[in-house]
């Protein structure tokens, strides 16, 4: 049954739209399978799941996005300083993992998030109005994805006028680490020069900030120090370009999966705002942003009876796992209310736990408590099923197409 599940699975084609079947069938018949596909061993049970993530003996993070490999000479000396010397926080291991998220989670304390609270409500109000009047719009191309990285470079302390730079560098960074294979050779040439000017334009921030903080993140990070260690300015400039990669990416797609959710199964008029935190956990329970997330073995080892041999890569379902009947019984029931007693996966679990979680959260509340507010009427604009983007990793829709009847209601300024 094992290879018959790994012969079929098929994420980025026949399973992208709704893998949850094959989940299930996984989950039951073939929990650790070899994905002929992907080439990797995919783990789909919770259990098997959170044990991996614990055993960093055993598995590491290091490489779980490959460098690409013979990129032209102006890419590969941004790939040198990006997987070499200042590796993302989520591809490092211990104890280099361990002293740089020390000093980064501090920024994202949820005292330290407080602060930032009212930015990012007049941050949502602002991406709101300019849907005011609106009978239709895509709510994940205009509302979702420009409203959480206009929060995140906010909180960064990105000047407002170099917010379309970041995203433009954003994407080009997208597009080296999971799309090389398809982009020409002059597209790969100006991305590495426009990202060593990405890598430039960081550094110089953090020395400023170092110079004068202000209430910025970027300030929190080139000052904090944990046990005499303090970030070099390399770090934290690899550091931001992390945040602003996996948050944009993972927290866009988190509301927008979580808006299709409550108004697929008619939620949406009857939401009830005052239980929004556990709307939103359970809603990133039934389909999160993160679909999946890899491991590479460092030795030989065993899953759930499956041996793993050293160097191989291990794909962890994550929101198979977040299905499991073992610890969500009715997995496909939205069940806001239902007991949280399994240590929650949607922002991860182990030493590699999301530290923008409390960041990532406090953006869902806010802008789904204010959508809502503002658009009690929302719907899809069509019963088809929803469409996903073909990528790794996240669980990303295509387009969240909604219309409103009758238009929205006026912005109510904060504080009133």
């Amino acid at each position: 049954m094992a290879s018959s599940i790994g012969a079929r699975f098929d994420p980025l084609g026949e399973d992208l739209h709704d893998p949850y079947p094959i989940y299930a069938e996984a989950r039951k018949a073939a929990p650790v399978f070899f994905s002929e596909r992907l080439g990797v061993w995919c783990v789909a049970r919770y259990d098997d799941v959170v044990a991996v993530l614990k055993d960093d003996e055993a598995f590491s993070s290091a490489e779980i996005i490959p460098r690409p490999k013979g990129m032209p000479a102006d890419l590969d000396r941004f790939l040198d300083w990006y997987f070499a010397d200042f590796p993302p926080l989520t591809f490092t291991d211990p104890p280099a993992h361990t002293k740089i998220r020390a000093v980064a989670a501090r920024g994202f304390l949820p005292r330290v998030i407080a602060r930032f609270e009212p930015t990012i409500q007049r941050i949502t109000a602002q991406h709101l109005d300019e849907l005011s009047g609106r009978t239709e719009f895509d709510l994940l191309t205009e509302f979702s994805y420009p409203l959480i990285m206009s929060v995140i470079l906010e909180v960064m302390g990105i000047p407002q006028a170099d917010h379309s730079a970041f995203v433009a560098w954003n994407k080009q960074l997208f597009t080296v680490l999971v799309g090389s294979h398809a982009a020409d050779e002059a597209t790969l040439i100006q991305c590495g020069r426009d990202l060593e000017d990405w890598r430039s334009y960081v550094r110089k921030i953090v020395e400023e900030r170092r110079a004068e903080p202000r209430e910025d993140l970027i300030s929190f990070f080139s000052h904090s120090e944990v046990r005499g260690h303090r970030l070099e300015g390399d770090e934290v400039a690899a550091l931001v370009m992390t945040m602003l990669a996996a948050g944009w990416e993972a927290t866009s797609n988190a509301l927008a999966n979580s808006v299709e959710i409550l108004l697929r199964r008619d939620l949406w008029s009857a939401l009830d705002l005052a239980s929004i935190d556990q709307v939103i956990a359970e809603c990133l329970r039934l389909n999160g942003s993160l679909a999946w997330i890899n491991r590479v073995a460092v030795r030989d080892t065993k899953v759930a009876g499956q041996t793993i041999l050293t160097g191989e890569v291990v794909s962890l379902l994550w929101n198979s796992a977040c299905h499991d009947e073992s610890h969500y019984p009715a997995p496909t029931e939205f069940r806001p209310d239902r007991p949280r007693d399994s240590q929650e996966l949607t922002f991860g679990h182990g030493i590699h736990y999301c530290i923008g979680a409390p960041l990532a959260r406090t953006e869902l509340r806010m802008a789904l408590t204010m959508l809502h507010e503002r658009f009690p009427g929302l719907r899809l604009s069509s019963s088809e099923p929803a469409v996903y983007r073909a990528v790794m990793t996240f669980r990303a829709l295509e387009s969240l197409p909604v219309t409103m009847t009758p238009p929205a209601r006026p912005a109510t300024p904060p504080g009133s």
